[in-house]
This record gives structure tokens, C-alpha cells and sequence, in this order.
């Protein structure tokens, strides 16, 4: 200990009697803080900057005529554009002109509404249609990456409260015209009139509903992602603005397993289409004798039985009673090819089996390929479709906050409790829509089940109520209340842990880079290895744990982090500094330029793969198996604790996770360098005369 202490004071003693050595080592403490403070300030609050952003906006809309009046959807919508500082709304005279300013780079996004946009508005038969508000969007991703992923979340915000004033209207057209016509009902006529309504409406909330039902029974990892949604929604009934953040996130991740369930849909497909294949291929019969062809018929078998396995296995993850076009057209076709395989199987356990019978099971196999092509596979496609189409209806419902109504029952009758609990989950959308189906029903059937000369009087009874609150009601039926956990004020705080951590490790590889690694052995002649790893790692150890407190205290008083444990954020910046000097320090001094080499490719990696900005699970799956072994995650996760706040013994064990590294460090230092001093010193040599390295 004695040596090591008379090295390190040796060390200490050189810098400060050399001027030169002293400013460089101060410019060394500071310039790695200036990497950190420069980032996070550039990073502090980037959204509240987005009203900067270029984005064009025009219409070929022509309106509608209601009323004796024209009228424009998007007047409306530019009004509200007007208002909004989000982006810097450009309003364009022609739809050519707002296309050409985003492919020459003037706009980083565009608006188009078509021709069409408010007719779309206005019509109820459009809430179970797939086609969308006639809206074009247009993104230049060239011009920059993220801008373009800016303009998306303004394209999603557009399209929810656009999907929401769609579903208003839709709503307000049907209470508003059974309302009206209620006050209007002159004979039997007009009676039976809004009966042929009130049964259209019926049925095609019928259709919605079977919809949302394959939608949520096709898979139960759909289903499971629209629970985890609902969950997030405990503020359905309270009254004010609502933050959708996390409800829009779980509606992503519906999206998502969307796409999960038709990659595996796809996959069964496939293999239903390899097993027609080989079974088209073991019925080749040409030329066989008897033998030969019941060793056909018992092989054609088996593909058989492999083929009916694989759509048995399809048809059962398959609504059994959905109503929605692509389902039903794969559920009528694995039917049919089906009872096609059945009879193939049957057929070939025939004795004798002929030639006319292998034939016809040809046939069979023939007609199963059409089948595959021309409906099974378009069919699931569909049915995807209609998936995405249910969650495209859906999203409007996460955009506004609910509200319980007081004049909600003369419509909906029993339907109150299913309104009450729908905070608890959003599947349960679905029974509202059952609720409502049903009221109409038994509003239709009490009417037909009444006199007929008092069905005027008891339609107009049971079709009492305020239509605009209705439709406000049934466009807003879902809102959120936000509780923040371990909240951030801006990106920039959120964004410290990574980049302290950066410019810690960058410090420690600027030290290796100025300082020697290796002690003078002409002064220190009886020093051990041991010792004078230690002696001159003593002297990095110190100027790390300055650049340690001078990157906190920046991040304090210049950045204005505020964290909720300002101690723990140094001690964890300190310890951070201890492991990674360490580390940089052995490896540089036990495997020298290739140890600096290794050094650098760590600190990219680490960057890519340590789930500092990203999340790893969103990463390619190698940095989520290997990030676990770098000491980058443990240091942004301690020094997250300590600027958000603690949970339990999480930063500790954070801090002791990284001590490992330190460990093995020292090891490296101490031990395993032992065996490569001489190739070291062979590869340091080869170098110098090589004049150039």
C-alpha cells in the first residue's frame, strides 16, 4: 500500500508542478460535461418547437347541400387549424400545390381532403363501412426522419378528433331524424316509415357489433391487448380535458398484435397450401401396379389427414357466428374444402382403387387449390381488413373525455349499468352496442305490438329525448385521467441519465488517451505490477470523480434538472465514474491500442443497444440479448432512480450491479493482463518500427 500511495502522490506532485499538464487535465475534467450539457439542452423540450414545422393543408371538398345551404366540413376543421400552434399550418389554394411543396421540401407533411370529405361526414351508413374520411396524407421523410414522425402523431390527433366529429354527426343524423319525425308522424305511413328506420339502424349497429366481435374473439392476444387498454381507462366518468397518452399507446399495441394475428394467420394459410401441394403430389399414379397404388392411397391418406389437421386447426381460432364479410367467406370456404378433403379421404379407402378414382381425387385437390387462391386467401385478408376496420372505429373513443348523461335512458333503458363500468375495459364497448341494438328492438316491437291507432303517440314516447346530447354522448363515451409516476419536466430531463452516462464514459477514454498508462519503472523499479496498477489507476480514479461532481453540478445549476435525490444523483455519477475508468483504464493497459480499440467499440454499442433513449424490447433482438452484460443499463437506471425517484432498493441494487463490473475490471487489471504483457510489448514494438502506427 505504501508504493501504491507513493506512486499516486508522484503523480500528483507532476501535474501540479507542470502548468501545461494541469490545464490539460481541467480541460479533461470539463469538456466531457460540455458533451452532456450540450445534448440535453438541445434535447430539453424539442415538441414545444413543432409549431415550426411546415405543414400544408387544402381541400377539393365541394360540400353538401342540407337545407337549401352548402355546406363544408372542412370550414370547420380549418377554423380549428387556425387556433392550433402544434404546427405551422400552411393553407394552400389547390391540392397540387400543397403535393408539390412536400416533394420539394418546402412542407414536411400535407393534408389533402378530397372530394367527398363531407358527404363521408354526414352519412350514418359510413360508421360500418371501411372506407375512411376522404383525407390524403403526404409526408416527406427525405427531408428529415423525425419531422416526419412529428407530422404522424399530428396526423393520428387530426384523425381521432376528425373520427370523433364523424361520429357525432352520425349519432346526431340518427336521433335528430327519429326525433324530428317523431314530432312529424302524420298516419300509418309515416309510422311504418321510422319503423324501415329504426330497423336499418338496428341491424347495422348489428354488423358494428359483430365487427367488434370477431375483432375481440379471433385471438386472445387481441383481446388481452384490449384489456390491458381498458385498464389504463379508470377516468372514464369524470368530466374535464382528458390526456389520451397511455390510451393511445395500449390502441398501438392493439394495432400491433393485429398485425401478429395476421402474420400467424398467413403462416396457417401457408401450411394449408404446402399440405394441398404434397397431396397433389403423392396422387401421381402413372404406370403403378395394384400394390403400388394402395401404397398410394395409404400415403395420399396420410397427407390427407394432414391437410384436414391444418384447416381444423385454422377454422377453430375462427368466430363460429361472425357476421362481417371476410370472415364469413373464410369460415364458408374451410367449410367447403373441408367436406372436399373428407371426401378425397374416403374415396381413397376404396378397394379396389382404380385409376377413375385417383382421378377424380385430382380433381378434388384441383378444385382445393382454386379454392386457397381465389377465396381462402383473399378471404383472410378481408378478415384482417374488417380487424383493422373494427380498431379504426374504436380509436375515435380514446379521443375525448366521457360523460354520464341525465336524458341517456330514454334511448338506452338498461344499458346504464354497461355505461357505468365501461371505465373498467374497453371490450365492453361491445355491450353498449348490444344494449343500444336491443332498445331499438324493443322500441320497434312495442310499437308493432300497440294499436295502430295509438303507435303514433307511443313511438313519439319512446323517442323522446335531446338528440345533440346523444350524439355528444356517443362521440365521447370514453375518457381518461392521467397520474403520473415518477413524472419528468421536459424530454431533456429524461433524456440526462443517457447522456451523463456518455460523457462519463468519454472522459475515461480521453484520460487513456492524454495519460500513461504504464508507471515510470525507472523511478518505481521495485513496484509490482499489482502496485502500479493501482498507483496510477489512483490518479484517474481522482480526475473521474471531478468529472463526476462537474457533470452533476452542471446538470443542476446550468441544465436546471431538478432530481428528486440531488445526493444520490452525484453518488451515482461518482460510482459510475469509479466502473468505467476502471474499466477503460485495464483494458487499455492490459491489451494496449487493441484495448483502446475495444474501448470504442464498447461505447458504440453500448449507445445502440442499452435502451438509454429506446426501449430494449423495441431494439433488434440482439442488443436485448446481450445489453444485460454491459455496465450502461445499470448506470442510466441509477441515475434514473435518483433524478425520478426511488422504488424500493432499486437504485442500490442498480449501484451493486455495477460494482461487478468494477470487479472484473480489477481482475482484468491485476491477473488476466499478466499473460499478455509480453505480446503487449511484441505488438508495441512491431508498431514503432513500423514508423507510421
Amino acid at each position: 500500500m505504501k508504493t501504491v500511495l507513493k506512486i499516486f502522490g508522484h503523480d500528483v506532485h507532476d501535474i501540479f508542478t507542470h502548468v501545461f499538464v494541469l490545464i490539460t487535465l481541467l480541460a479533461v475534467v470539463v469538456m466531457p460535461s460540455l458533451y452532456a450539457w450540450i445534448n440535453i439542452y438541445a434535447s430539453w423540450d424539442p415538441y414545444s418547437k413543432t409549431r415550426n414545422l411546415k405543414v400544408a393543408v387544402a381541400s377539393d371538398d365541394h360540400g353538401i347541400v342540407q337545407n337549401g345551404k352548402r355546406i363544408y366540413s372542412f370550414d370547420a376543421i380549418k377554423k380549428d387549424l387556425k387556433k392550433d400552434d402544434s404546427m405551422k399550418w400552411q393553407f394552400t389554394k389547390t391540392a397540387d400545390e400543397a403535393i408539390k411543396g412536400v416533394r420539394s421540401g418546402e412542407y414536411y407533411a400535407a393534408f389533402v381532403f378530397e372530394d367527398g370529405f363531407t358527404y363521408d361526414m354526414h352519412h350514418f351508413e359510413k360508421a360500418v363501412a371501411e372506407k375512411k374520411p376522404a383525407i390524403t396524407y403526404y409526408r416527406n421523410e427525405k427531408k428529415n426522419a423525425i419531422a416526419a414522425k412529428l407530422t404522424d402523431m399530428q396526423a393520428d390527433s387530426m384523425t381521432g378528433e376528425i373520427n370523433t366529429e364523424y361520429l357525432r354527426n352520425v349519432f346526431e343524423g340518427f336521433f335528430k331524424d327519429t326525433g324530428d319525425l317523431a314530432g312529424k308522424i302524420n298516419g300509418e305511413n309515416a309510422v311504418s316509415k321510422i319503423l324501415e328506420q329504426l330497423t336499418q339502424t338496428k341491424n347495422a349497429l348489428s354488423d358494428f357489433d359483430s365487427s367488434i366481435s370477431m375483432f375481440s374473439s379471433a385471438s386472445g392476444d387481441i383481446r388481452a391487448a384490449l384489456q390491458a387498454a381498458g385498464n389504463d381507462l379508470s377516468g372514464a366518468r369524470t368530466e374535464g380535458k382528458s390526456d389520451v397518452a397511455a390510451a393511445k399507446k395500449k390502441f398501438e399495441e392493439s394495432k400491433q398484435t393485429i398485425d401478429t394475428i395476421k402474420t400467424e394467420l398467413d403462416k396457417k394459410a401457408a401450411a394449408i397450401e404446402k399440405a394441398i401441394t404434397d397431396l397433389k403430389t403423392s396422387l401421381d399414379e402413372k404406370g403403378l401396379t395394384d400394390d403400388q397404388k394402395k401404397e398410394l392411397a395409404e400415403n395420399a391418406g396420410r397427407k390427407v389427414e394432414k391437410l384436414l389437421a391444418r384447416m381444423q386447426t385454422l377454422r377453430s381460432v375462427l368466430p363460429e357466428k361472425a357476421k362481417t364479410p371476410g370472415a364469413q367467406l373464410v369460415l364458408e370456404t374451410l367449410d367447403h374444402m373441408i367436406s372436399n378433403a373428407e371426401k378425397i379421404d374416403t374415396d381413397l379407402q376404396k378397394v379396389p382403387l382404380t385409376s377413375e378414382i385417383i382421378s377424380n381425387a385430382k380433381e378434388s385437390v384441383k378444385v382445393l387449390d382454386e379454392l386457397y387462391d381465389d377465396s381462402l386467401k383473399p378471404g383472410i385478408s378481408q378478415m384482417v381488413t374488417d380487424i383493422r376496420t373494427a380498431v379504426s372505429n374504436l380509436r375515435p373513443l380514446l379521443s375525448s373525455t366521457g360523460k354520464i348523461l341525465d336524458d341517456i335512458y330514454p334511448v338506452l333503458g338498461a344499458a346504464d349499468d354497461t355505461v357505468a363500468g365501461l371505465g373498467d375495459s374497453l371490450t365492453q364497448l361491445q355491450s353498449v352496442l348490444v344494449k343500444l341494438e336491443e332498445k331499438l328492438g324493443d322500441i320497434i316491437r312495442e310499437v308493432r305490438q300497440t294499436d295502430k291507432s295509438e303507435q303514433k303517440e307511443k313511438l313519439i314516447e319512446l323517442l323522446g329525448g335531446d338528440s345533440s346530447r346523444y350524439s355528444d354522448y356517443f362521440s365521447s363515451m370514453v375518457g381518461i385521467r392521467t397520474e403520473k409516476v415518477y413524472s419528468l419536466g421536459s424530454y431533456g430531463e429524461a433524456m440526462t441519465p443517457f447522456y451523463t452516462v456518455i460523457a462519463l464514459w468519454v472522459g475515461g477514454v480521453m484520460l487513456v488517451t492524454i495519460m500513461q498508462t504504464n508507471i515510470n519503472r525507472r523511478r518505481f523499479p521495485e513496484a509490482t505490477e499489482s502496485q502500479g496498477f493501482f498507483g496510477r489507476l489512483m490518479i484517474y480514479v481522482l480526475i473521474g470523480q471531478l468529472q463526476a461532481a462537474v457533470v452533476t453540478a452542471g446538470n443542476i445549476f446550468l441544465m436546471h434538472c431538478e432530481p428528486v435525490h440531488p445526493w444520490l444523483m452525484w453518488l451515482s455519477a461518482a460510482v459510475i465514474s469509479l466502473v468505467f475508468v476502471t474499466l477503460i483504464y485495464a483494458l487499455t493497459l492490459s491489451f494496449g491500442d487493441i484495448g483502446r480499440a475495444a474501448v470504442m467499440i464498447l461505447l458504440f454499442v453500448q449507445i445502440a443497444g442499452s435502451s438509454g433513449s429506446f426501449p430494449i424490447e423495441i431494439l433488434p433482438k440482439v442488443f436485448e440479448n446481450i445489453y444485460s452484460f454491459f455496465p450502461f443499463p445499470y448506470a442510466v437506471n441509477s441515475m434514473r432512480e435518483a433524478i425520478c425517484g426511488l422504488y424500493g432498493h432499486d437504485f442500490v441494487k442498480y449501484i451493486g450491479e455495477l460494482m461487478i463490473f468494477f470487479v472484473i475490471a480489477v481482475i482484468t487489471g491485476v491477473f488476466i493482463r499478466r499473460p499478455f504483457i509480453g505480446v503487449k510489448e511484441f505488438v508495441t514494438e512491431k508498431q514503432k518500427e513500423t514508423g507510421v502506427m
